[in-house]
């Protein structure tokens, strides 16, 4: 079952790929050797997707983020895959690897995020 995180995530305008979707109930786990995307420029849809992996670190308070969750509307969502080795390309977030269960379920960011109390 995947995590409930209270969040409203941004949405990218400029497209109907969107850097975090729907997962819906079939959603499967990834091998982090499965992705193949090559590094690319900093576009706006990269941007949202920055931008709403630092409101997920600053909500959980943690640099270990899900690939999936659910939203605070009771939407199941996971990262587009492709922005997630993209950031790992471009150093946003750690050198990607499985899980216990051998599949890519969480991604950290090379950097903390910490909201001021």
């Amino acid at each position: 079952m995947p995590k409930i995180i209270d969040i409203h995530l941004e949405k990218h305008s400029g497209g109907p790929s969107q850097p975090f979707h729907s997962a819906g109930p079939k959603y499967q786990y990834r091998k982090a050797a499965e992705l193949t995307d090559m590094p690319a420029k900093l576009t706006p849809r990269l941007a949202v997707f920055y931008r709403d992996l630092i409101r997920l670190a600053e909500r959980l308070q943690s640099q270990e983020l899900p690939i999936d969750f659910i939203d605070g509307s009771g939407t199941h969502v996971a990262m587009d895959l492709g922005c997630v080795k993209i950031a790992e390309h471009g150093g946003f977030i750690q050198p990607l690897k499985d899980g216990p269960n051998g599949e890519l379920e969480t991604i950290r960011l090379s950097f903390a995020v910490t909201m001021p109390k």
